[in-house]
This record gives structure tokens, C-alpha cells and sequence, in this order.
């Protein structure tokens, strides 16, 4: 048995479907299909910021004036000002701070002095013997033809001495008054700073036995001006 093709009716032998003749008249009454035109998603070209047009083609837009050649000069010259600066304030700084340090120390010699001397009046009150020409030193190898107990020398001293650096020094002592003191942190540095009671403006001065000698160079070790100082009081 046949069958419709559109409709899948069953069929009589040279029967035709009603469903091919209701198609073919609804086929004029159906409006014909446009094409799909897809709605333009891309908005229109802007101008640039500020409303300024792009520039023609092939046209570079115009660039900035540079100012490094400025800094090129500026900085260089500034490094110069700085060297010149430094190199004249360096040597005045390290010569204040020698100056200071040979203050001080001319200062402590000076304190040290009188701290002796005081030392001397309490011995004496305590019935020492204090007549000659003597050396007390630091190091005790150094001392000379001390008349008195050296400890208690040095404890009567050590109540006037509120500051107590660590000095090597040795002192020229006649009948009870001191005449010379040296104080250094070595005996044999040539670049620590020596300092003597009398003083000199700049430096040490070595020792004389009628007043103040001649002023020594700040190169002078301890140990030499001893050996100076020794050979003055005992020649």
C-alpha cells in the first residue's frame, strides 16, 4: 500500500493526497523570506583626545624638546663644587681635630701636674723624705732614685686625678715639686700625641731643668724625650 510522502497517509492505488494541494495554494500566501543583515556592533571612529584629527599618513606628530643636554651640564659641574668643597674642608677638619686632641692632652699634663704636686705637700705632711732629684715613671723600670714609697705616692695622687686615662708618662721631681711631666699612650709611637707640663703651643717641649726647654717635634716618642729628660737632670 502506498503511503503520502508529505503527510505519511495511507493511499489507494493512484490516489493523490489532499496534503500536496493545501500546500501548493498556502505557498503564494506566504510572504517571502528577506535576508538577515546583522546589526553594525562597531561604533563609529572617534577623533582623537581633545578633539585634534589624526595626523595624514606617513606624517610623524611633533615631539617635545629634550633638556638632558641641561642636566649633562649641571650635574658634572655640581660633582666639581662638591670635590673642591671637600677637598678644602677635609685638611682644615683633620688639623681642628689634632689641634683638639693636642689641647686636651697638653690639658690632662697640666691636671696631672698639679695633681702631683699636691701629693707631694701629703707625703711631706706625712713625714716623707722628699729632698733630691727623682724620676717616677709608669713603668716602674723607669723610676729613679725615688726617696719614698712609690704606692703611696701614687694613691695620694690617684684622689686628685678625677679623670684617669690610660697614659704612659714619667714626671722630674726636685725636693718634693715636680718640674717636668710627659704623657703619650705609647713610649714608642711617633704618631700618638705627646704632651708636656710646661707645654709647648703645639706640641711637647723637653725637659730643662732652669724652666721650660726647647719645643720638640710632634714626631718625638716618650721614651726619647726620657732619655733626653735623664741625661739633662743627671749630667
Amino acid at each position: 500500500m502506498p503511503f503520502c510522502t508529505q503527510c505519511g497517509r495511507p493511499l489507494a492505488e493512484g490516489e493523490t493526497c489532499e496534503c500536496r494541494s493545501a500546500n501548493a495554494q498556502a505557498a503564494p500566501d506566504a510572504a517571502p523570506q528577506q535576508p538577515y543583515n546583522p546589526p553594525n556592533s562597531y561604533p563609529p571612529p572617534q577623533a582623537p583626545y581633545g578633539g585634534q584629527p589624526y595626523p595624514a599618513y606617513g606624517q610623524m606628530p611633533p615631539q617635545k624638546k629634550s633638556n638632558a643636554w641641561i642636566l649633562a651640564i649641571i650635574i658634572p659641574a655640581i660633582c666639581v663644587v662638591l670635590l673642591l668643597m671637600l677637598a678644602i674642608l677635609l685638611p682644615a677638619s683633620m688639623g681642628y681635630v689634632k689641634r683638639s686632641n693636642q689641647v686636651s692632652h697638653n690639658s690632662y699634663a697640666n691636671t696631672m701636674c698639679k695633681a702631683a704636686n699636691t701629693a707631694m705637700v701629703e707625703l711631706d705632711e706625712q713625714g716623707e723624705k722628699l729632698k733630691g732629684q727623682y724620676i717616677i715613671s709608669s713603668d716602674s723600670d723607669k723610676n729613679l732614685a725615688v726617696p719614698f714609697n712609690i704606692g703611696k705616692f701614687n694613691t695620694a695622687m690617684e684622689k686628685y686625678l678625677t679623670d684617669k686615662p690610660d697614659y704612659e708618662y714619667f714626671m722630674v721631681i726636685k725636693d718634693g715639686t715636680v718640674q717636668y711631666i710627659a704623657i703619650s699612650e705609647s713610649w714608642d709611637s711617633k704618631k700618638d700625641i705627646k704632651a708636656t707640663c710646661p707645654s709647648a703651643r703645639s706640641g711637647p717641649r723637653y725637659y730643662d731643668q732652669y724652666g721650660s726647654g726647647d719645643e720638640a717635634k710632634s714626631t718625638v716618642t716618650l721614651t726619647e724625650l726620657y732619655r733626653y729628660a735623664l741625661k739633662k737632670a743627671y749630667t
